[in-house]
């Protein structure tokens, strides 16, 4: 599983673009199943966000579980 993790207010990466990406890889159905695409508020600095950390610390969690 691969998690990929963006800031919804972020000017320095703009998540358009990295999803822009992730979407033109040219990977099979199934190794692009394992993407999970997750979008947080919080900009840049998400620790500062109470309710997007926990979203982070949830997926992380799950992430570094598989």
């Amino acid at each position: 599983m691969s998690l990929c993790r963006w800031r919804k207010v972020d000017l320095e990466y703009p998540f358009e673009s990295v999803a822009y990406s992730i979407d033109h890889i040219k990977i099979s159905d199934s190794l692009r199943a394992n993407i999970i695409h997750r979008v947080y508020e919080g900009g840049h600095m998400i620790y500062v966000n109470p309710e997007a950390l926990e979203e982070l610390k949830k997926d992380l969690e799950l992430f570094y579980g598989n």
